[in-house]
């Protein structure tokens, strides 16, 4: 009887732990500016673990009040549907709904007004209490534009094109990019 009561234990035990909430665990964003445009199209990963379906409120935000940004896309890369959502006043807000052990791909995209300051809002992902596994980020430059400087150094640059690879990422800062 002890036997299968420790047998009992460990497999609940375990099964708790694969048990959780929905995880985000990796972005590729590809940025891209010119002398009128910052633009943001982003594929973010996200993972229920759990044995149960999930449904999450995320609240994404922009740097800059929603009046600068047009063209918001959010879009389930699985269902190959639109994801309805709601403006706020600096983000959106939408629900993502996940199968058991399943991971969703959702695209959004946005443009905003151009600025002297250019941000992308990374380190809201600290409200996930875990690091992005990996990201990949691509900054394309028109010709027409001087960046002055980025806040993060790319690993590698092709022609107008800046790349950044990062595993178990913690943002500390904004992804910037200051124009001239």
């Amino acid at each position: 009887m002890r036997k299968y009561l420790v047998l009992i234990l460990l497999l609940s035990s375990s099964l708790a732990f694969a048990q959780g909430r929905v995880s985000f665990v990796q972005e590729n964003i590809d940025f891209k500016i010119d002398s009128s445009r910052f633009y943001i199209n982003g594929v973010f990963y996200f993972v229920n673990n759990d044995v149960a379906f999930k449904k999450q409120n995320i609240v994404f935000p922009f740097g800059i009040l929603n009046d600068s940004v047009s063209k918001i896309r959010v879009f389930d890369l699985n269902k190959f549907r639109s994801i309805p959502f709601r403006e706020l006043e600096k983000g959106i807000a939408f629900t993502l709904e996940l199968a058991p052990q399943d991971t969703l791909k959702v695209n959004i995209a946005y443009q905003q007004i151009a600025a002297k300051e250019n941000a992308y809002f990374l380190t809201c992902t600290g409200s996930w209490g875990q690091a992005i596994g990996n990201a990949y980020y691509s900054l394309e430059i028109a010709d027409e534009v001087k960046v002055d400087s980025l806040s993060y150094k790319p690993d590698s640059i092709s022609g107008n094109v800046a790349y950044w690879t990062k595993q178990d990422f913690w943002p500390d800062k904004q992804f910037t990019v200051w124009v001239e």
